[in-house]
């Protein structure tokens, strides 16, 4: 085991950096609701203990346990890259894939709930469903998250075909595109799925050790609760509205100059 130093150097889109200071993230609590952090291998001390709710054996039936390792890398991408945006953010990996990258509705409710318990400021998901019995289950937990003052970061269905909960009001919906900096995003307050934000391909960690090039909505995600964080940490009273205004302000497509 060695001691994790992906990302002490902290990134952000150049244009952020006169309104953020020196924020990194520090003090914001994020739960990343994956298939949790590969402690085989990493010690980090920004990485608290996670919690599995998923059965070892099949990856499917709701259970309640310890084991938060990560198998499959996803989640330890998705925190890596978060990190290195928010480099003294707090993590706590929440496990809901083993063996492979699917669950069920009951073991995510159960997840987002245990978020609200904990009293998390940002949760991650990069993951969706188009399950329509997952729609009401999801939509009254994510209100729930809501109204808790938790926000929630959703990525979009790969296919971009609408996904819950991204395509709730009660969330921040993400998808990826391709973005002149690694860290950009756009923002537009009348989509369905209003962030996109570089997946083309993106450095991230997974399991062993080992960066790869990350393609995909799922670490899109990321960099939008990164830079969540930074703005939490300017000012932690912010509110789901809040978020979507400061993203709209400082988005890369606000900045673009027209000719007249």
């Amino acid at each position: 085991m060695c001691y994790y130093d992906g990302s002490f150097c902290l990134i952000r889109p150049p244009y952020l950096s006169t309104v953020l200071d020196s924020c990194t993230g520090k003090d914001i609590k994020i739960a990343v609701i994956d298939s949790g952090w590969d402690y085989n291998t990493f010690f980090d001390d920004r990485i608290l203990e996670g919690i599995s709710f998923i059965d070892d054996s099949d990856g499917f039936r709701l259970s309640v346990n310890a084991n938060a390792n990560d198998n499959l890398g996803h989640g330890t991408a998705c925190t890596d890259i978060i990190l290195q945006i928010a480099s003294d953010a707090i993590i706590y990996p929440i496990k809901v894939f083993n063996k492979k990258l699917e669950t069920n509705i009951e073991v995510l409710v159960k997840a987002i709930e245990h978020c609200i318990s904990i009293k998390v400021d940002i949760i991650n998901l990069s993951l969706g469903t188009r399950l329509e019995e997952a729609l009401r289950p999801l939509y009254i937990v994510c209100e729930k998250t809501k109204n808790e003052g938790i926000i929630i970061v959703s990525a979009n269905s790969n296919d971009d075909i609408n996904s819950y909960p991204a395509m709730f009001e009660n969330v921040i919906s993400v998808r990826s595109g391709e973005m002149k900096e690694k860290f950009d995003y756009e923002y537009y307050n009348d989509e369905i799925c209003e962030c996109i934000a570089n997946g083309y391909p993106t450095d991230a960690l997974t399991v062993g050790g080992k960066r790869i090039k990350a393609s995909g909505n799922s670490y899109a995600a990321p960099i939008i609760t990164g830079l969540i964080a930074l703005f939490l940490q300017k000012n932690i009273h912010l509110d789901l509205a809040s978020i979507r205004e400061e993203l709209k302000k400082y988005c890369r497509n606000s900045l673009r100059v027209t000719s007249g």
